[in-house]
């Protein structure tokens, strides 16, 4: 339920943010829904490890998971810049 709920957000997020409160209504639904996956995810994974391992698989998870966060901040700051820079409140001027 909550990927179907996030792929509609990234629908909104592309296409009708030439508006700012369907940019900001992409990005409350964003948030909402990318918490229980990763939540989920997390959970999941807690599961499926082995006992006496949960340090060794928790760590590999972060080392894994971290840098692509930095690095999807990296790509949405860029996006957005070249998307959104002729739009006065997205604009890194204002």
């Amino acid at each position: 339920l909550s990927n179907i709920g996030l792929i509609i957000a990234c629908i909104i997020a592309v296409t009708l943010t030439h508006d700012s409160f369907y940019f900001w209504l992409a990005g409350v639904l964003i948030g909402v829904f990318s918490g229980p996956n990763q939540t989920a995810s997390r959970s999941l994974m807690a599961k499926f490890i082995p006992e006496g391992k949960e340090n060794e698989f928790f760590g590999f998870f972060a080392y894994l998971y971290t840098p692509f966060i930095y690095f999807r901040f990296y790509i949405y700051h860029k996006f957005f810049i070249l998307r959104f820079s002729n739009i006065p409140f997205m604009s890194p001027s204002y």
